[in-house]
């Protein structure tokens, strides 16, 4: 009953999956607990056809396991900003300061 109710609270992803699915990985947990810091010496086959679909189907699946949740992200900015006033880019520079005779060019 009490295994029952802490695979119930730590959710899916937890460490705990992790482990039962990679049992050779090396893995790291946090000094406070809950998830993974590290994990190496697995390998994750099946989970997708491209390196960007297994990428995000093993986040998808063992993700909170290491702290990690999906959010939604803003669309990048189409539009230009209106400048509120002309600009006409970078035009000079002064420079200071004294030469140094040997970077000088002859």
């Amino acid at each position: 009953m009490i295994s029952l109710l802490l695979a119930a609270t730590l959710g899916p992803g937890s460490p705990a999956d992790f482990r039962a699915a990679f049992p050779a990985a090396s893995i790291v947990e946090s000094p406070a607990g809950g998830r993974l810091t590290h994990a190496s010496g697995f390998e994750a086959p099946g989970l997708g056809d491209t390196p960007e679909a297994t990428a995000r189907a093993f986040l998808a699946k063992y993700g909170a396991a290491f702290g990690i949740r999906a959010r939604t992200v803003p669309p990048i900015m189409i539009n230009t900003p209106t400048q509120i006033h002309m600009t006409s880019g970078f035009r000079c520079a002064l420079m200071m300061g004294r030469p140094v005779p040997s970077l000088t060019p002859s």
